[in-house]
Parts: C-alpha cells; structure tokens; sequence
C-alpha cells in the first residue's frame, strides 16, 4: 500500500496510476508502431520497395520522433505510479504495470536501433549530426536525459535537496551540447544552446519557487 498522492500531483491531473496519465499518447505509439510493422510485413509479401520505404520512415523516423515527444511525460508518470500507486494484484495495478514496462521495454529498444541500424531512413535524427561516435549519439543521449529528469523529478520532489540535482541535469547536458557541438549546421549548434538554456531557466524559476515557499510563506 503506497502513500496517497499529494495535492502538487493532482492539482495538475496526475493520477497514481500509469495509464490514466499517458492514456492517449501510449495508444498513439503503440497504433503506429503496429501500423508500420504491418506495412513492413505486406510490403515483404507483396515485394513493394515503394511500400518499404514507407514502413521503414515510419517504424524509424515518425517512431523516434514520438519516442522523444513522449519520454518525460513516460518517465514522470512512471515515476509516479512506482512512488504512489497501490502496488496490488488487482487487475487495474497489472495493467498498468506491463504498460510501463512495455513501454521501456519498446525505448529502450528504440534506442539500441537509432544507434545500431541504418541510417537512411531515420531522416534528421541521423543526417543532421557530425560524423564521430559522441555527437551521433545525441539523440540517445537526448532520451537518457529526459527519462532521468522525468523520473527523479516525479519520485524526489518532494524534497528541497533535489534541487541541486534537477538543475545538474541540463547543466551536464547543456555543456556536453557546447563542448561537442553536434550538428554540421552551425545554425542547429546554436538554437539546440538557446533550447537547453530556455529549459534550464524554466527549471530554475520553477525548483526556486518550490524551494521558497518551504521557507518564505507566498
């Protein structure tokens, strides 16, 4: 039995329960992904290279930008139902265990692919980056950075000293963006440095806020 979910959680909408707060998306990613392994499976039958093409920028290109799209709200609400959700062996508590796992499951072998795989048809998730080892995994990179903030800030913040930590994560990631530079495009190099900082000053202004009121009434 978990704790009950504070009011900073359901102020928002979230509920202790994975699915009820990534519902529509997850139906979205799960609908696309089997979309396209069919078409790849008629476009195998049928021997179509047009219907080809078409699956492969859909299982890679539209299926990563999906998986990036996603990742925070995925770890955050995963976050949540592991702190918060009555762990039972109700049918409700199943569910929403293999939808998290599942979904994991299925980024974690996104990832290993955008790194493994060809990358003709992952568009500018690929063709946009440098050629050496670091800057190519940027977009893994991206991924692991999201998860990692989605799930300490969903499970830790409730306490004042993760502060330090929700702030260290786009700092690290933020230098790694400058010290490697990893788009060809000097022009890419220099809106990804003005994404990282707007983000990192959203999260300063919020953590800050969050850290004063326990100390100064508002």
């Amino acid at each position: 039995m978990k704790t009950a979910i504070p009011q900073s959680y359901s102020e928002i909408g979230f509920s202790a329960y994975f699915v009820n707060n990534f519902n529509v998306m997850l139906l979205v990613m799960v609908c696309e992904l089997v979309f396209s392994l069919l078409l790849y499976l008629i476009a195998k039958i049928i021997r179509s290279s047009k219907l080809m093409r078409i699956s492969l920028r859909l299982l890679k290109q539209v299926f990563i930008f999906l998986v990036i799209f996603n990742t925070f709200n995925v770890a955050y609400s995963g976050g949540v139902q592991a702190r918060f959700a009555e762990m039972n062996s109700s049918m409700s508590s199943l569910v929403n265990k293999l939808a998290l796992i599942f979904t994991l499951v299925v980024i974690f072998i996104a990832l290993l692919a955008i790194q493994n795989s060809c990358e003709k048809d992952y568009g500018e998730f690929k063709g946009k980056f440098k050629k050496d080892f670091l800057c190519r995994a940027y977009i893994p990179l991206s991924i692991i950075y999201r998860l990692s903030l989605g799930l300490f800030s969903s499970m830790q913040s409730d306490r004042s000293e993760t502060t330090l930590l929700l702030l260290a994560l786009p700092i690290i990631f933020s230098v790694f963006n400058m010290v490697n530079l990893p788009f060809i495009d000097s022009y890419q190099n220099y809106r990804s440095h003005l994404i990282h900082f707007t983000h990192f000053l959203i999260l300063f202004v919020a953590t800050f806020y969050r850290s004063m009121k326990q100390w100064v009434p508002l």
